[in-house]
């Protein structure tokens, strides 16, 4: 479903790839500040449009947050936080596609570009929010 297409798109991303190693997470990474920089998204709305045969088009609201807490490549955490999330923007908006189970992914698109946040541990949060619109499997 959604949330494995979000998962590889992420994960095939050059630009993403290439600041996190892989580290993409659902809902909450690892409270260790070694473990980043990382990438977390998580579902927090969304809505239905029914018909009368179809569950019709959803649109989910993920939010996408971009985790540094140390300097890499000479810049400070919360520039690579930045970076990061300037290259999950990169990869999110105008996704379009079918997943492997039918899903339909129809349009991507940017809602929120940026809120940024630093915990008393100097940890730099930089989120951001798309809506997803999609349709169903055919059953």
């Amino acid at each position: 479903m959604i949330d494995e297409g979000i998962y590889s798109l992420l994960a095939a991303d050059a630009g993403v790839s290439a600041l996190v190693d892989g580290r993409i997470y659902a809902v909450e990474g690892p409270p260790d500040a070694t473990k980043m920089p990382y990438v977390v998204y998580r579902f927090v709305g969304g809505l239905a449009s029914p018909t009368l045969s179809t569950s019709g088009v959803l649109r989910q609201r993920v939010e996408v947050d971009a985790y540094a807490a140390a300097s890499s490549a000479g810049l400070q955490p919360g520039t690579v936080a930045a970076k990061i999330r300037r290259a999950v923007i990169a990869a999110l908006n105008g996704w379009q596609q079918t997943l492997s189970d039918g899903t339909r992914v129809l349009d991507t698109y940017l809602v929120n570009p940026g809120t940024d946040f630093c915990t008393e541990q100097m940890i730099f949060r930089c989120m951001s929010e798309f809506y997803v619109d999609y349709t169903l499997p055919a059953s």
